[in-house]
């Protein structure tokens, strides 16, 4: 006959045993979507490839302001290279400076109203304002110690709602103008650092943003005000519609922001006025994550590329899953339309948010 185990070994077993249903149970209440917290608010295709991610519960997080309440902050830019410093557009008012995280601000010589900031990707003492003024388009090579109206632009169209540097070739630069109603918006293109610029777009484009993709130097994708999103293929020369799958149209999806997935470029976001939206394929279809909210910027996280950053019309949203489920961010943005989001470089507990009330950062605890 066999040999019975002894009680030290079924003991031994029944922890073993024990530990594992209490590490199961443990896990499941980590991951599991919880009706208060986590709102299922995304909607999965089959023809969407992601991979699982655990959906966790978001940190606490405090909102905290930093300065121009009542005013509408449009764009953010962290300087990478000196901590504390940044600048910041308020559109009716101009552009500030700050050198101690947004403890206090001064005014730059700027100010127009101003939409867009870009930075070169290499000289970040370089840098572009696309504003609403009599001269559309300003730089300055020494760091904001002085401004000037870009020499190539000219009279071309005294209003811009943006302009990008390609992250390769910076001496390439698009820039979108446009207006509030229904008609007018261009999108203008240099290749030599803005001494010389031509259209290279038809009317009613509108372009708020651009994305170039990484892998692909001559893609490139414009979200619009009216038109939806745009692609050229030819580094910006020509464009052409791609909307197969997004609402489009005077009462569609407008004021699109549109971003590419940091490791997977072929996978494009938009966030729009009717929700966010994804394609898998480069923006040749594309399918909802999220419909009926009102968002206005994406932003992902630049250490975790699964986590997906998103200001909307009434606050701050994450995701764990890249944007397949999302929950609010705390306090983060409550009450207030969150128009952009940067990374503060030196901490990666604060997200800095420029908003319809002035300057937050949202602290994650």
């Amino acid at each position: 006959m066999g040999k019975h185990p002894d009680r030290s070994t079924l003991i031994y077993l029944l922890l073993v045993l024990l530990a594992a249903i209490a590490f199961f149970l443990f896990f499941q209440q980590q991951s599991a979507l919880s009706a208060d917290s986590i709102q299922r608010l995304s909607r999965k295709s089959n023809t969407l490839s992601y991979l699982p991610f655990i959906i966790r519960q978001p940190p606490n997080a405090t909102w905290v302001p930093l300065g121009f309440a009542g005013e509408s902050a449009t764009d953010l830019y962290l300087d990478p290279d000196l901590p504390g410093h940044a600048y910041a557009s308020i559109f009716l008012v101009g552009l500030f400076e700050t050198y101690d995280d947004g403890a206090t601000w001064t005014q730059q010589q700027i100010y127009s109203r101003i939409y867009d900031i870009d930075v070169h990707p290499i000289t970040h003492t370089t840098m572009y304002l696309a504003t609403w003024s009599s001269y559309g388009m300003y730089w300055t090579q020494n760091g904001g110690d002085s401004w000037e109206p870009i020499p190539g632009w000219s009279s071309l169209s005294p209003t811009l709602y943006s302009v990008a540097l390609h992250p390769l070739t910076p001496t390439i630069m698009l820039a979108g103008s446009g207006n509030w109603e229904p008609v007018g918006g261009e999108i203008f293109k240099t290749v030599n650092g803005g001494q010389n610029w031509y259209l290279v777009s038809p009317m009613f484009t509108n372009a708020l943003t651009f994305a170039f993709d990484p892998i692909s130097p001559t893609v490139v994708y414009a979200g619009t005000k009216l038109a939806g999103v745009q692609k050229s293929t030819d580094a910006g020369n020509s464009w052409f519609a791609a909307n197969n799958g997004l609402p489009t149209g005077s009462t569609g999806a407008h004021d699109i922001h549109v971003v590419l997935h940091p490791d997977l470029p072929q996978r494009v976001y938009a966030a729009t006025s009717l929700g966010v939206y994804v394609s898998e394929d480069r923006a040749e279809n594309w399918q909802a994550l999220w419909e009926g909210v009102d968002a206005n910027f994406l932003l992902f996280d630049p250490h975790i590329s699964s986590t997906v950053y998103l200001g909307a019309s009434d606050g701050v949203f994450v995701s764990y899953d890249t944007g397949f489920n999302w929950s609010p961010l705390g306090q983060c943005g409550i009450g207030v339309s969150v128009k952009r989001l940067a990374p503060d470089p030196y901490d990666t507990n604060v997200i800095w948010a420029a908003t319809n009330n002035g300057l937050w950062q949202c602290i994650l605890e």
